[in-house]
């Protein structure tokens, strides 16, 4: 026997609050990623890398392997993935959603950018039309050395900005 919204397609109506347990897996899995990416930054930063602005005392995994970082960014996905069905499974008002979803991303605004060193390049495109040097003929590398320049990722260094001045 089939209950209503158990079928695909369903769209029955909101049908009560967020489950506690869905809440707090979310927010224990964007924690697990923050720190991830902060230990992760950090290794990279000991090696002369990226994220140059000084952490706060967070925890940390307290090692200089990458391997328990990726673990720790992994799971800390999974469990958000998990939490993310549950509450799905939970159909709660859309007020609700948005505000579990704005809880589950706070830990993520203390800490560098996930996945990618893109956001670097980016300042490094700021940078150099701040230094009035050609923004469509000057790279990153054409910066002066400094946490700017050594934040980008090394096969964009030399590559100028991609986007015309339109």
């Amino acid at each position: 026997m089939t209950v209503a919204g158990d079928r695909p397609g369903d769209r029955s109506p909101a049908t009560g609050p967020a489950p506690v347990g869905a809440i707090v897996i979310g927010l224990a899995g964007t924690v697990l990623v923050a720190m991830a990416a902060m230990d992760g930054a950090a290794l990279l930063r000991r090696d002369g890398g990226p994220w140059p602005v000084p952490f706060p005392d967070v925890p940390s995994f307290g090692t200089d392997s990458p391997l328990p970082v990726a673990f720790a960014y992994f799971a800390g996905l999974v469990l958000l993935v998990r939490a993310w069905l549950g509450l799905r499974r939970a159909r709660p008002a859309v007020g609700t959603t948005i505000a579990v979803a704005a809880l589950w991303g706070l830990p993520l605004l203390f800490g560098p950018p996930i996945g990618s060193r893109d956001a670097y390049s980016y300042v490094a495109q700021g940078e150099i039309a701040r230094s009035d040097l050609p923004a469509y003929d000057s790279a990153a590398d054409d910066l002066p050395p400094g946490p700017v320049r050594d934040a980008v990722d090394p096969l964009w260094l030399e590559v100028p900005a991609p986007y015309g001045p339109a």
